[in-house]
């Protein structure tokens, strides 16, 4: 059910597990490419914290209604390293930091804006994940790209522009292949794959959840005398 993708009482479970399978997806992909990454380790204490920037991105959203793109909320705790670093060199040597999300459109908070705008969930990440990171960004040295896909399989505008930093121009027009043999369509497969794993794994814990509420509130209180 689509209502799962975006409940609050799955962050921190089902929904960190969709994000880790998209992300481990993606370092895949740059190896097969031979790319270098490091992951950045995530403290557990820091995980509930680190899943609770969608509630706080949509009430900023409701607080900029025609104001560009919302201000990043503050997120106390929350650690202030994105999740991925490449070393991209294929027209100069880059470090390009990236941090996954997962948006949904069809959450309430950005329902509206996505029913009127393509990708207006993934832009709206997107734009967290710049605004947070910012000051990690040095000059001529590094690059920010959030890779974020929408629930229904979209990709946003900067996780494309990542994936298009891996590879390279091969001799087809409009063909982009790895130094071994892979294309961007394979990589866009690939994970979009991976989306659809994890968006699986939400929506089978949030049924396993609703049926235990409701074995819980409504059949055991009958069998009480």
């Amino acid at each position: 059910p689509l209502l799962f993708h975006s409940c609050p009482w799955l962050r921190g479970t089902a929904q960190t597990t969709r994000h880790d399978i998209v992300l481990q997806e993606l370092v895949a992909v740059a190896k097969e490419l031979q790319i270098p990454c490091r992951v950045e380790p995530r403290p557990k204490d820091l995980l509930a914290p680190q899943q609770q920037w969608e509630s706080q991105l949509a009430r900023s959203e409701q607080a900029s209604q025609g104001q560009g793109h919302p201000a990043a909320p503050a997120q106390p705790g929350s650690r202030r390293k994105p999740d991925l670093h490449f070393i991209v060199a294929h027209h100069r040597v880059v470090e390009v930091l990236s941090d996954v999300a997962v948006a949904h459109p069809a959450a309430a908070s950005y329902a509206s804006a996505a029913s009127m705008h393509p990708l207006s969930a993934a832009k709206h990440s997107q734009s967290y994940k710049l605004s947070k990171y910012k000051d990690l960004v040095r000059a001529g040295q590094s690059e920010m790209m959030a890779f974020v896909m929408e629930t229904f399989g979209a990709f946003g505008p900067q996780a494309n522009k990542l994936l298009q930093c891996f590879f390279k121009q091969g001799p087809g027009p409009g063909k982009d292949y790895g130094d071994d043999g892979i294309t961007l369509q394979d990589a866009r497969t690939q994970l979009s794959f991976a989306l659809q794993r994890g968006n699986a794994i939400v929506a089978r814990k949030g049924v396993e959840m609703l049926c235990a509420e409701y074995d819980l509130h409504v059949r055991r209180p009958h069998h009480v005398h």
